[in-house]
Parts: structure tokens; sequence; C-alpha cells
């Protein structure tokens, strides 16, 4: 796992000075502190490409796996930050064509299988990546992002030339991204995140999952897709028993040179990781199982239940207990962010990763993504009913004399009818509650109409209505809470320990098998099934009466709303916000503490990474 850094422009004359590009990669240390690297490649036709690298070392740990690297036939050079987990099987066919290789490192690969098949590679590759390959004779930049975006990947260009990077923050640091961006950070608080193709900077992007860009000087950058979740049912296709899938995807993600941990939750998803990690008998010995307790707080606490999951599966389980008596580090978490994200989750996963760097891990598998790809939320059934019951119930109560019972009724139609408007609508309130169009275009200064169709737009892209409404909320989610939420929490907070995180649920071929099933008693009729049909045959049917606790901040140790109201008001000009902001946002409405929580993480946020930056339209 490492960070990456390119800048590629029509002649050297445009580069960045190389005290600024060295600065822009030393941000990313912790991607990378094993070692660092830079190469200016020079195209026949002048044009030129600066690229910088920040590694973690964990194929081929010898000099040969270094980055930037150059193609046996000096034609192609990459930096690239990820794991393809299928380099072994892919070195074997380059082999057969006479490729021979200098490294054990899956680096290696994919820049000599570019050599070979060039862009087509995109489509044999299984893993999490993020890359950028300069053509030197052509004078081409081409970048590549995995298929649901486990690594993230920022570009931007301007009449220097294209920069692309791991982090938003190393594009400042060469000259992009001045300003905060209006749009952005209104999604922001309607959606609590930002989604792609936006980031939080102005003339910074995202890459969006599954996706390609090609660059040349004196052209616009194309973009296309070389891979999409499933947007249609399989009902005829033969496919693979999914434990064996599971099981052989597992077995490539445990390819590394160094020791790898599982992060064991009491959680079906973890548990089944491990489960196919002891069916291999060779490498569960030298494995360690790492699950967090909350011995201060009982009923969130796992560590009991991934115990009793380790000693079935004979396994080693270490517990790191997390204390709940300390006020968590929430600007230690924050600072891990180069983007505002308001999902206290992202305390509590720092906290573990801290835990497990200080433990050894330096490689964990994860069982992220397993809700998304095997309908694990409660809202795949019940969003909208849920979101009737809530504004319902608040209808049932009796409105008194006081004016306050009125104005939050008031608030909570609003909440119900905007919900209404889309079935997306309905089912993102469902996954967070984030402020209405109104209420973000009254804190903003903007056009409510203008909000209103820049969300929908945002969320029209993956919404496919044609498919089941089970499989199309899991396909949104995919997109969306997946993509922009828990993958950039869990990145962000391992890399900045120097961890790297690896999904196997979120294999792209195990996204095709899930999401292509038709919505049936056996594949849907719990949350899950197929998974726990697999656990029940292993010996671990005891996990299916387990409660689903979540990822959520365990600590009752929180920010009080005074607290959360001065930090906004101390970061206001951030937004910008007016000094009476807090009347677009009554105390008396519904959700208010969860919107000012919005609020509140920006607020950090911005401390830490945009100063007073008002935001440009």
């Amino acid at each position: 796992m490492c960070g990456i850094l390119a800048f590629c422009a029509p002649s050297s004359r445009n580069l960045p000075d190389s005290g600024a590009f060295d600065f822009a990669l030393s941000i990313m240390e912790t991607r990378g502190p094993n070692a660092g690297g830079t190469r200016c490649i020079e195209g026949d036709g002048g044009a030129v490409a600066l690229f910088g690298h920040r590694r973690l070392s964990i194929q081929d740990l010898s000099a040969a796996g270094a980055q930037p690297m150059s193609s046996a036939c000096k034609r192609f050079a990459i930096t690239y930050n990820g794991e393809v987990y299928n380099a072994p099987a892919l070195r074997r066919q380059l082999e057969e064509k006479g490729i021979r290789f200098r490294s054990t490192s899956d680096t290696e690969v994919i820049l000599e299988g570019f050599a070979v098949w060039g862009k087509a590679i995109l489509d044999k590759l299984h893993g999490m990546f993020a890359f950028a390959i300069w053509d030197r004779i052509e004078q081409k930049l081409t970048v590549a992002r995995d298929h649901i975006g486990i690594k993230p990947l920022y570009y931007a260009m301007d009449d220097r030339g294209i920069a692309l990077a791991s982090d938003a923050r190393a594009l400042k640091a060469i000259g992009f991204g001045s300003t905060i961006d209006a749009d952005s950070q209104a999604l922001y608080l309607m959606l609590g995140y930002v989604p792609a193709p936006h980031s939080i900077w102005t003339g910074i992007n995202k890459l969006e999952p599954g996706s390609f860009l090609e660059w040349s000087p004196g052209s616009d950058p194309k973009i296309g897709q070389f891979w999409s979740a499933p947007d249609a049912l399989d009902h005829e296709g033969e496919s693979q028993d999914l434990a064996d899938l599971i099981d052989e995807v597992v077995e490539e993600q445990l390819l590394s040179d160094v020791p790898i941990g599982v992060f064991l939750s009491g959680g079906i998803d973890s548990s089944l990781i491990a489960s196919s990690i002891a069916q291999l008998k060779d490498i569960k010995s030298d494995l360690v199982c790492l699950s967090v307790g909350f011995p201060e707080n009982p009923a969130a606490d796992e560590a009991p239940v991934a115990k009793r999951t380790a000693e079935a599966l004979g396994l080693t389980l270490d517990v790191l207990p997390l204390a709940q008596g300390v006020r968590p580090s929430y600007r230690e978490a924050v600072a891990t962010l180069d983007e505002p994200l308001s999902f206290s989750a992202i305390v509590t996963q720092v906290a573990i990763s801290r835990l497990a760097a200080e433990h050894g891990l330096t490689v964990v598998l994860t069982g992220d993504g397993g809700d998304e790809v095997f309908g694990g939320y409660v809202w795949y059934d019940t969003a909208l009913a849920n979101v009737h019951r809530r504004y319902t119930e608040e209808f049932s109560l009796p409105l008194g004399i006081f004016p306050s019972a009125r104005a939050r009724r008031k608030e909570a139609l609003l909440d119900y009818d905007w919900a209404q408007s889309h079935p997306a609508v309905a089912h993102l309130q469902s996954v967070y509650s984030g402020m209405r169009p109104d209420q973000a275009a009254a804190l903003l200064n903007r056009s409510e109409a203008d909000l209103r169709e820049l969300l929908l737009s945002t969320i029209k892209a993956h919404y496919v209505p044609s498919l089941p409404e089970r499989r199309w909320r899991q396909r949104l989610d995919l997109y969306t809470f997946c993509a922009d939420v828990v993958l950039p929490k869990v990145d962000r907070a391992t890399m900045a320990c120097s961890i790297e995180a690896r999904p196997p649920l979120l294999d792209d071929r195990i996204i095709d098998w899930a999401l292509s099933r038709p919505v049936t008693p056996e594949n849907d009729g719990t949350p899950k099934a197929p998974l726990r049909a697999i656990l029940k045959k292993r010996g671990l049917g005891f996990l299916l009466d387990e409660p689903k606790r979540g990822f959520s901040l365990k600590s009752k140790d929180k920010p009080s709303r005074k607290m959360m109201e001065s930090e906004v008001d101390a970061n206001r000009n951030a937004f910008p916000l007016s000094s009476d902001w807090r009347s677009a946002l009554p105390k008396s409405a519904p959700l208010h503490g969860h919107r000012l929580a919005l609020l509140h993480w920006f607020a950090l946020w911005a401390e830490e990474n945009a100063g007073h930056d008002r935001p440009s339209n």
C-alpha cells in the first residue's frame, strides 16, 4: 500500500518546483513509510511526467520493487498504490509471452502487462489499485482506479498540465484546490460526505470507481469505465459456488511478504473471512485475529463472541481493550481526513488502527462491504417505512400551546415531503438523515432549487429502477455510502497508521455474484442469507443469533451541544455561515442534534485543513 503523486505537462517548464513536489509527497509519508522516490520521464516530443511514490513494502521487500518503476523496454513508467491479488497468475501468462521479470512485485506485473495488453489489462486485474502509467513514445498518461474505489485517486488540471495523487492535500501543496468548492460543501451537508466525482476543493476531482483516464498534452482528458456493478439480474447463467468463491478470494488476498492479521468482530462478515482462512491449514497458524473490546460497555462488546469464533476455528485471537473513560480524540481522527466526513465511526477506526499498529500488524483483512453486497442493512426492506414511522409518530403527539411544538411538526412534515420526493432520496434519508436542500440553502445562501437538482443529479447516476428494489438499494449504497464513506474511513484511518486494509467481500467477482442474483427467500429471506448458510455449515451457527452492533463510536464521552455550537461559531467563515445560522437549524426541529453534528464535523475538519478559506462558486 502506498501513496502516489504525478504531474504531467507539455514541457519541463510547466512542472512544479522540486521543493513543492517533495513536500507534497511527504504529506503522504504514513501511506508509505518504508521508502520514497521520484522520477522525471521525458517524452520523445518534449512532454514530461514527474512521478512520485511513497512505499509501504508488502510484496517484494527488496529494492527491486521500488517505485516509480520503468518497464524493461523503457517505454512505460508507473507509480502505483494497491495490491493485485491475481498477480502470480498474470505473471505466468506474461512469462509465456516471453516477458522476463526483475522482481516479484505486483507493480511490475501491472507495468509489463500494460506493455503487452494496453489498458485491456484492467479487465484482467483482481484487487485494489490506483495507478498512473506514462507512455514515453506516445506521450500519453493512463490512470485507473479499482472496481469499487477501495483506493483513492484525485486528479486536477490547469494550464500547466494534469496532476494526480492519493491524497487531495498533496494536490493542494502543488497549487491546486485553493478554495472550498461550494457545490461539494452543499452535498456534504445533505449527505454527510462529498460524493465522487466531486471533491471538497475547487478544481480537484475524484476518479470514479471502475474508471480510467487518458490524457495527452494539448487535449482534454478522456474518462471511461472498465467495470460497473451489475445493473441487471442473471437468471440463467451458472455461477461458482459462493463458499468456494469466497475461499478463493480470501486465499488470494493472503498474498504478502509481511505478516497478516484479521479484524475479527462478533459479526457475520469478518467471521466468514476468518472461517475461510481456517480452511487453509498451512496458513492459519501464522495469522493473528485482532478484536477490540469495550469492557466498560458490555452491550457493545463483541470481544467475547469473537473469542468464541476464534476458538471454534482454531485461530489465535488477541483482544485490545478500548477504554471509554477518556474523551475520544475527534481532532486526531479528523486530522487523517483530506475531506470532511460526518460519521463518528472514523474515531473508532483510527483508535483501532493505532492499536493494531502498536500490536505490530501491517496488513489486515476486514469484513467491509458485506452489508452492501449481501443486503445486511435493515433499510433495504424498511427505508420508506422507517421515514414514514418517524414522522407519523411526530404527528401523533399533541401540539399543546407551545409554539415550539408547531415548529417541530412543520419541520417533520418538510422532512417527510423531501424523503418522498424520489425513491433514492427516501433511501438516503434512511441511511443518513442529512440536511434538506432548503436547510442547506438557508445556511449557505444558495438556491434551494439548485441544491435539490444538484443532489438528485448526483444520486440518479447510480439509481437503476429496473432492478428489484432490494438490488438497486444495494447497488446505490455500493457507489455512495460504501465508496464515499466506508472505504475512505478505513483507508484514511489505516493509512495514517501505515496499515494496509484488505476487504475480500468487495472483490469484483463476489459483487457480480451477489448483485446479479434474483431476489428470492433463499437469497434474501434474512439479511445476508447466503453468508449465514455458509457459517452454519462451518459450525458457527451461534453467530446468527447475535445482534447487529455496527461500528459507530461506543463512547458516552461525546461533545455537548454547547461545545459543538461553539466550534461551529469559531469556524463559520469556512462555510461561510452568518452569525444567526442557528435560525436555519432550530433546536426544536427533529434530528437537530444529528444535523448540528454535520456542521460540527465540518468545523473540525475546516480548522485542521482549510483555515478560513471561503467557498468558490
